[in-house]
Formats: C-alpha cells, structure tokens, sequence
C-alpha cells in the first residue's frame, strides 16, 4: 500500500516523495531500502525480550531522520515490524508536520498489532493475557509501553492520523487521539496491475464453472488465526451446503480480454511470478493468478469456497448476517447489473466504483490535501 501511494504521488507530478523501507537495501527512486543484514534476526530477539523499546536498528531511524530534515511533510507507516528504533525517530521528528497512516492496532494497545477483541488496551494492557499475539513476547512489557507510547503521541502536536478503515479510525479517537486530527483515507489500489475483469473471463482463466457460485477469502497464510477471523466462519458455512474448493495448479498465463486492462507498472514492486504455495496451506489453497498478484509482493493466497446452496446473506458486505470482519461495512459496492444478467455493464459498473473509492490516483489526491493541511498546522 505504502509503495503504491509513494509511486503515485511521485508520478503525479504534485509532490517529490522519497520512500524510505527495510524490505530490502535497493534504490529505486522513489523507494530507497534500508535494510541492515541480520537487523531483523537480532531485533526478533530482543523485541521478544525487552518490548518494540529495545529494537536496535543499525542507524535506519538516523537516516530518516536525517531526511526528514528538509522535507515539507513526514508520512509515516507501520513503525513495528524488528526494525525502527521509532522513539529515537519521533522525537527528531516531534515539531515537524506528521502524517502517520495506521495499518493495525499496534499504536493504539501496549504491544500487539491486533487485540482479537481483547479491551485490555482502554485500561492500559496491565498485565498482557496474549504475549502470543504478533508482535509475539516471551516477557511482559505490555504496561511499560503503553505508558511509553501515551508520552510519545503527546509530544507530537502536528500529528494526523490516517486510518484506512472506519473502525480504526474509532480505536485512535479511544485511544486519545483528537477526533479533528483523525481521518478515514481507504487503501489505494493500482488499477494498472489489479483490477476488476469480466466475470467470465476470469472464471474461464481460472477454470471455474461459469454459473457456479463462488465465496473467495484471501489471506497471507491461511493457517494464522490472526489473519484469518473469518475461516471459523467459512468452515461452519459447510453445514450450510458449502464445500471447499481445493486447488493446487495455476493457469499458465494471463486473462484475454478486449475490456480487460493491459497496461503495465512502469515500477512494479515484486516479482510477476508468485512463490510456490507453502505445504502448510497447499491443500485449501490456490495463488492468486499472475496478473493480479503484483500488487502484492508477497504472494498472497487464497481459499475459495463452492456453494451447493447459494445464501443471500454472503452476497455483499454490509448485509445483516454476514461473516466476521464484514460488519459495519460503510462502503459497499451498488447492486450491479450483473444480478440482471448483464456481466459486462456490471464489471465497467464496479470498475467505476472502485477506481472512484481506492484508486491510486483518487487517494493520492486525498493524501495531497492532507499534506497541505499537515503542512499548515501550527
């Protein structure tokens, strides 16, 4: 997401971004990796062992530091992960203009990145009952952190959250933050390499029966419960008439299509060929087919399930009765003409929706107005 968004604005003329990560220690304008060898291995350790406040990163918060310096505005992301000394960071950073986009609960509780529902985070995570939850701990600091983080957002008076979700947007003003330093700007999604295609030619790629009824779920790794809130739920809908859908193999190439997209990343981020899938997860899962898994360096996976009995319940997100993860859906896509038998108009329906709501270009230019706003606090 942060790639995309830094390219984006990058290409589009209005801003000069440089993107700083530890994915790797390539320069490729506007990203630039930092990653120190064996920085990750030995931060695994020692976050483990004294909190996200013992991370030793090799210099890699100097370096932005240094950066931040002259630029107008920081965007900051995801500041865990066993690699940013963040403490040492915010505070060169504390009387600067701040964006900083929230990808999880991790600023929000003592430690974890998601609470799985745990409240322990409103009364200050004192004692920790998930020392497994990601970022995993083999000692308790969850308190100390906690306390450590309410003095660090207090030394920030330029700061705008970003959540990408309505929800999260809720867990920061819970959390402290001033309602009016709080906004909702959804995720954006490069159009060039992932986007909506005819519903039969995709089924044909895919080898799927054209008339059949699908429900995909798509996860990093099906086998993390952390991830995965729903499987619970797509297991249970077998009672329902649901089967899984296993599948092994990957069609050999792309969808042909005269409506489909065939424009190309002048930048692209990872590999066009997605990673063998794990044998953990092999049997219940297939790779996103290549032209779509682009946008994901990763490779990530998906589990389909096959309805026998199709339920008007699992039709759409924000319907009553649906699966977890899905509730309180503020956005939800208008009914298409596919459910009058036209496929075509329904996909450049979707398509519009969709570019309108998590284009690239459509956030970036939300993310502009923020900068200026950032910019122009005082």
């Amino acid at each position: 997401m942060a790639a995309t968004l830094a390219r984006t604005l990058d290409d589009s003329g209005k801003a000069a971004v440089r993107f700083y990560h530890c994915a790797d220690a390539e320069t490729k304008p506007p990203l630039y990796g930092v990653r120190r060898a064996g920085s990750r291995q030995m931060n695994v350790i020692l976050s483990r062992i004294g909190g996200s406040t013992a991370v030793h990163d090799m210099g890699v918060s100097e370096v932005i530091a240094n950066e931040a310096k002259t630029a107008d505005v920081i965007h900051l992301h995801n500041l865990h992960g066993y690699y940013l000394d963040w403490i040492r960071l915010l505070k060169a950073i504390s009387n600067r203009p701040v964006v900083w986009t929230w990808h999880d609960m991790w600023a929000a509780t003592g430690r974890c990145g998601i609470s799985m529902g745990c409240q322990g985070w409103r009364s200050g995570c004192n004692p920790c009952p998930h020392l497994n939850y990601y970022p995993a701990a083999w000692l308790d600091r969850a308190s100390s952190e906690f306390r450590r983080k309410s003095e660090m957002w207090a030394q920030l008076p330029r700061l705008i959250v970003v959540a990408p979700q309505e929800w999260l947007q809720q867990i920061a003003v819970e959390r402290g933050f001033p309602s009016g330093q709080v906004v909702c700007i959804p995720n954006p999604v490069d159009f060039s390499t992932h986007s909506p295609t005819p519903k039969r030619v995709a089924r044909e790629y895919l080898g799927l029966k054209v008339d059949e009824k699908y429900l995909l779920f798509v996860a990093a790794r099906v086998d993390d419960p952390l991830r995965v809130i729903g499987i619970s739920w797509l297991s249970s809908s077998r009672r329902d008439g649901a089967a899984w859908w296993p599948e092994e193999g990957r069609p050999s190439g792309p969808p042909r299509s005269s409506t489909s997209d065939t424009s190309t990343t002048r930048r692209s981020s990872a590999s066009a060929t997605a990673p063998p899938t794990p044998w953990w997860c092999r049997r219940w899962t297939t790779p996103v087919p290549t032209r779509w898994s682009r946008a994901w360096p990763a490779g990530p996976r998906c589990s389909a399930s096959r309805w026998a009995a199709y339920r008007p319940r699992c039709t759409r997100a924000g319907r009553r009765g649906q699966g977890p993860g899905q509730a309180g859906a503020s956005h939800v896509a208008p009914s298409t003409n596919a459910e009058r038998g036209k496929p075509e108009e329904a996909s450049a329906e979707v398509r519009a929706f969709a570019s309108a709501r998590w284009g690239a270009q459509s956030v970036a230019e939300q993310y502009l107005a923020l900068y200026d706003r950032a910019i122009a606090t005082s």
